[in-house]
C-alpha cells in the first residue's frame, strides 16, 4: 500500500487515514472533523480508542492510501 501526503485535510473527513509525526506513525483512524481552515483534525473514537486531537502546527502529518491504487478497493 502506498501512502501519500495530504495537504489538504478537510476533504479526508470520514476517511481513513495514517498520523505521522517526525515519520513515526502515531494513530490510525478515521478522520471525524477537521476545521474549516484545515489546522486541526480529530480521528473518531474506535473501541477502546477515544477521539483524538491532532494540530498541523505540532508538526502532524495526515497520510492515505488512494483507493484507485489498491486493486479491489473501490
Amino acid at each position: 500500500m502506498a501512502l501519500h501526503l495530504q495537504q489538504a485535510w478537510h476533504p479526508l473527513v470520514g476517511q481513513q487515514v495514517v498520523i505521522r509525526l517526525s515519520g513515526h506513525v502515531v494513530r490510525c483512524g478515521t478522520v471525524d472533523a477537521v476545521t474549516t481552515d484545515d489546522e486541526v483534525l480529530w480521528l473518531a473514537s474506535e473501541g477502546a480508542v477515544p477521539r483524538q486531537l491532532f494540530e498541523r502546527s505540532e508538526g502532524f502529518e495526515v497520510w492515505i492510501d488512494y483507493k484507485w491504487e489498491t486493486p479491489g478497493r473501490s
